[in-house]
């Protein structure tokens, strides 16, 4: 295995440990800025890394729960018990297709209509009013012609770019730099 891709999946397992950590202290502090903080930094880095791999399916699931902390962190969204659960359960997809990857270094195929009902089901917890950000401009209603939108992106080949690049970018993200 790519060693670059065997650090990501190392990453992404004490990544996902510690975001269920962080969900277990909100469930008994949901008031504690300092841990919604560091969860959203956890799936935001996590999504980032994702996206240094040709694994859309990953990524929009990270992104959807990315949303969501994100309008808690900002106070336009209450933290709650099936915020948490919805969170966790996304959090359990994404080790589902580690596994998958660390298999046969690839998403299954299957994973594609499992992606995209957890991004719905994620996503119906956002707020509609049209004001509120969303990381990457999607409608935030949660319908079908969205989810299924969603998982028809195509995200650009990575491959082509050299695996030093590739690292150091990984690397970066990992300390919360711009890439």
């Amino acid at each position: 295995m790519n060693p670059l891709l065997s650090q990501f999946l190392s990453e992404s397992r004490e990544f996902s440990e510690n975001i269920g950590d962080k969900l277990m202290q909100l469930e008994r502090t949901p008031e504690d800025q300092n841990t919604v903080n560091e969860l959203f930094r956890l799936v935001h880095t996590l999504k980032g890394n994702s996206g240094l791999f040709s694994f859309p399916e990953m990524t929009r699931v990270l992104h959807a729960g990315e949303d969501l902390l994100g309008l808690v962190r900002n106070g336009q969204l209450a933290y709650s018990r099936e915020l948490a659960d919805r969170l966790l359960d996304g959090i359990d997809l994404v080790m589902v297709m580690c596994g998958d990857i660390e298999s046969t270094e690839k998403i299954d195929a299957s994973r594609a209509q499992d992606s995209a009902r957890m991004v719905e089901a994620l996503r119906v917890l956002l707020p509609s009013a049209p004001d509120l950000p969303v990381s990457d401009g999607a409608d935030v209603s949660g319908s079908s012609s969205t989810v299924a939108a969603l998982s028809q992106m195509k995200l650009p080949l990575l491959e082509e770019i050299p695996e030093a690049t590739r690292l150091d970018a990984f690397h970066r993200r990992g300390i919360g730099e711009q890439v």
